[in-house]
């Protein structure tokens, strides 16, 4: 991991991960993007597009309306 001095678009992470932030061997396609649990895609970069988001201005900047989204749940069990 590496500290960036401030948020910004051109250096924010848009690459797809393996569980545990682990490297993927090679590019996921959407078949397999999927096919994956919804926990798995938390390590999936989802665009704006794909989120149905929207870019904002917050404070310092502007932020996209994409990223990387968990979704957990409401009971303790699926938390875990």
């Amino acid at each position: 991991m590496r500290c960036l001095a401030a948020y910004s678009t051109e250096v924010l992470d848009r690459g797809s991960w393996l569980p545990g932030w682990n490297v993927p061997r090679n590019n996921i396609t959407e078949d397999e993007l999927s096919s994956l649990p919804s926990l798995d895609l938390a390590y999936i970069f989802q665009t704006e597009a794909a989120l149905n988001g929207k870019s904002f201005w917050g404070r310092l900047t502007t932020y996209i309306g994409g990223g990387f989204v968990a979704t957990l749940g409401n009971t303790l069990q699926v938390k875990q």
